[in-house]
């Protein structure tokens, strides 16, 4: 059996993923372009915040898209944004 020196055990290691990522022309892939649409005026959506512990509703948040140009303006909305817990070192300031 050959000994394979370090030298060339070294460059065969790094050869063999660079031959996985290469088309067999020798170019890499192109990567595919997403099909995402683009936002409209009047779309909508809707978050729901809940409690980690209960699960219970805490806040819900809607947003709306307004305009569409070079700049998309969103306007958002909350209901029932009161802080149930307060924070933890208020007591010291």
């Amino acid at each position: 059996m050959q000994e394979i020196s370090r030298r060339v055990f070294l460059l065969s290691s790094i050869a063999f993923p660079l031959g996985c990522t290469l088309t067999p022309s020798g170019r890499v892939p192109a990567p595919a372009a997403p099909g995402v649409r683009g936002p409209k005026t009047g779309q909508w959506w809707r978050y729901a915040k809940r409690d980690a512990l209960t699960g219970r509703l805490v806040e819900t948040q809607t947003a709306h898209i307004t305009e569409v140009g070079e700049t998309v303006t969103i306007e958002r909305q909350r209901e029932g944004g009161e802080e149930r817990h307060p924070s933890w070192a208020t007591k010291w300031l």
